[in-house]
């Protein structure tokens, strides 16, 4: 079931399994601020439904949450496998 949690939601997309301690450093520093962050991966976004499953983080530990995208991610590069070889081609 998708449903909307937080109005104000940031994504934090990592490849890592599970979230870091640096992810829950920064959820902690974003609920301070009436924001919430939203651990995801990239295999955790459903682009047809527009929902991604994720981890949510409430104080004392992270639950998994169904909801819609959020409009702004943040994202590392390595978060994403290259589909070609950008050296090959420079």
């Amino acid at each position: 079931m998708k449903e909307r949690l937080y109005d104000m939601m940031i994504g934090f997309m990592r490849t890592a399994k599970k979230p870091s301690a640096f992810a829950e450093l920064t959820a902690m520093l974003c609920r301070s601020q009436g924001l919430n962050l939203l651990f995801m991966r990239p295999d955790d976004v459903d682009i047809n439904s527009n929902t991604v499953k994720g981890q949510l983080f409430h104080g004392s530990g992270w639950s998994e949450v169904t909801t819609e995208i959020p409009l702004v991610i943040d994202s590392t590069p390595a978060s994403f496998k290259p589909k070609i070889n950008l050296l090959s081609i420079i």
